[in-house]
């Protein structure tokens, strides 16, 4: 995972932002306090300085785009994860002879 529990929790209220960013390649604003934010973990995990202006619009476009592509692939992994941890603990509930029956799917309906 990119970030930690702590920075994924801060950023999930601008996830909307992240999504304006990437798919509509435009955003509002999400604040100085927000920006400081992903400024600081884009540098944290490019492991060097990146340049930001708060008054250029491309330059927040550009910051808000890339940390909003790292916060779905975050995302993404950390649902996988919540999957196969969801998926185990019903096997493990089941015990090891019906395991079987929740990895595959059922054929029901079908003739």
């Amino acid at each position: 995972m990119t970030f930690t529990d702590k920075t994924f929790e801060a950023l999930a209220p601008y996830e909307r932002h992240f999504n304006t960013a990437i798919n509509g390649d435009w955003c509002s604003n999400p604040g100085r306090d927000a920006l400081d934010l992903m400024h600081a973990e884009l540098d944290r995990i490019d492991n060097r300085t990146t340049r930001m202006n708060y008054n250029c619009s491309t330059c927040v476009l550009t910051v808000v785009k890339r940390i909003g592509r790292l916060y779905f692939a975050d995302k993404a992994e950390r649902d996988a994860q919540k999957a196969a941890k969801a998926l185990a603990d019903t096997a493990a509930a089941l015990g090891d002879k019906d395991a079987k029956k929740v990895t595959k799917p059922s054929k029901a309906g079908k003739k």
